[in-house]
């Protein structure tokens, strides 16, 4: 049974997209996300990672012929290639190699807060990026991080000062 082309390009969509989706997850904070998310998320990452290299192409066309890459032998952006000469693997690889370099940058920018830094210092939001306030002030290296927690139902007070702390979805429960 033959493979449609668009099914296979899509396929290919997704593998750099799923090591970029590796990298996020594994280094950033952890937030819960529905199987949709997750879902569009991988694509999302996919897409990008072969713009990339198709950008990467377009600024830097001698080093992109240097390894053998061809802007028209990304399936992504030309299906009926498949169809014609077959699947370059060279594409594949290299756009997983920049969704690898997407997902440490992503990943950055999340534990940095390096987007939302940025709007709040040009005026357009006022948000801090964390997931809470508790997360932004344990983080925080402005501020002294001495805490007091009562535990009522036992009479006990407990204060200090926080050298770490667990995610933000553990604060809820």
């Amino acid at each position: 049974m033959p493979i449609n082309t668009a099914v296979l390009a899509l396929v290919l969509i997704f593998i750099p997209g799923i090591l970029c989706y590796g990298v996020v997850s594994s280094l950033a904070s952890k937030r819960t996300r529905d199987n949709t998310t997750i879902f569009l998320q991988i694509f999302t990452y996919g897409v990008a990672s072969y713009m990339a290299l198709a950008v990467c192409n377009y600024v830097y066309p001698s080093g992109t012929a240097y390894l053998g890459i061809k802007l028209e032998d990304i399936a992504l952006l030309n299906p009926s290639s498949i169809e014609k000469s077959g699947i370059s693997p060279r594409p594949i690889v290299s756009a997983s190699v920049a969704g690898v370099i997407l997902g440490i940058l992503v990943a950055v920018n999340i534990n940095s807060s390096l987007l939302m830094t940025a709007c709040r210092a040009i005026g357009i939001t006022r948000r801090f990026g964390d997931p809470d306030v508790w997360s932004f002030l344990l983080n925080s290296k402005d501020t002294d991080n001495w805490v007091t927690i009562r535990y009522k139902d036992r009479g006990h007070i407990y204060q200090g000062y926080v050298r770490s702390f667990s995610g933000a979805m553990a604060i809820g429960n």
